[in-house]
């Protein structure tokens, strides 16, 4: 029914759009004010995660945004660099406590 390219393709699109719920989650778990000694603020982050998983999403559903695949690359690099250094810099989540 489908090829192995096909498979291939949505395996990849998953993995992506998992990325970027992660991210997302982490995003939105962090206070604002640990945002503060990196390169953008919580706010923008959050549209960045937000506008891939939607992206990425409707790819893994079979409905395809015509954004252009450079676009879509700056979004894969963007999440992969708040997965990697970004979120480093960040620290543990303070969760607060007693």
């Amino acid at each position: 029914m489908f090829g192995m390219t096909y498979l291939i393709y949505k395996v990849i699109a998953v993995a992506i759009a998992a990325l970027f719920i992660f991210a997302l989650l982490d995003i939105s778990r962090r206070p604002a004010h640990a945002f503060e000694g990196v390169t953008f603020s919580k706010r923008i982050w959050l549209m960045i995660a937000i506008f891939g998983t939607v992206i990425f999403g409707l790819e893994v559903l079979n409905i395809y945004l015509n954004m252009g695949r450079l676009l879509e690359l700056a979004l894969i690099f963007a999440a992969i660099y708040y997965v990697g250094p970004i979120r480093d810099r960040l620290g543990p989540i303070d969760r607060g406590g007693w």
